[in-house]
C-alpha cells in the first residue's frame, strides 16, 4: 500500500484527519517556522500535511513528532485509526486461517 493510494478512494481524493494546525498553533509556531524545522524550502507542503491532502515521509512526520513533541499516532489520529482497523482485520484472518488449518 503506497501513500497515494491510502489517499485515494474510488477516484477521489481522501482527506487525512489530523491534528498539525491545531497541534502548531498550540505550539506556538508559524508555518514558516515548522517548514524550516522540516528542511523545507516553503510552505506549500506543510500546509498540504495539515489540510490532509498529502501524508509526509516517515522522516518529515518523525520530525513533525519531534517539532511538537506529540506522537505520531495523535498527530495522525485518522490515519492511525484506518490503518490500526486494517491490521485488525488482517489479524482475524490470521487467527482463522490456522485455527483451520490446525483442524
Amino acid at each position: 500500500m503506497t501513500r497515494t493510494s491510502l489517499l485515494k478512494d474510488n477516484k477521489r481524493t481522501k482527506r487525512i484527519s489530523n491534528y498539525l494546525w491545531i497541534t502548531r498553533k498550540k505550539v506556538g509556531l508559524a508555518q514558516k517556522q515548522v517548514a524550516f524545522l522540516l528542511g523545507h524550502k516553503n510552505t506549500t507542503q506543510l500546509s498540504r500535511y495539515e489540510h490532509g491532502t498529502r501524508i509526509p515521509s516517515l522522516k518529515t512526520a518523525l520530525k513533525l513528532e519531534i517539532a511538537y513533541a506529540k506522537p505520531l499516532r495523535l498527530l495522525f489520529f485518522g490515519l492511525h485509526d484506518e490503518l490500526r482497523e486494517d491490521v485488525q482485520k488482517r489479524r482475524e484472518k490470521i487467527f482463522v486461517y490456522k485455527e483451520l488449518k490446525e483442524n
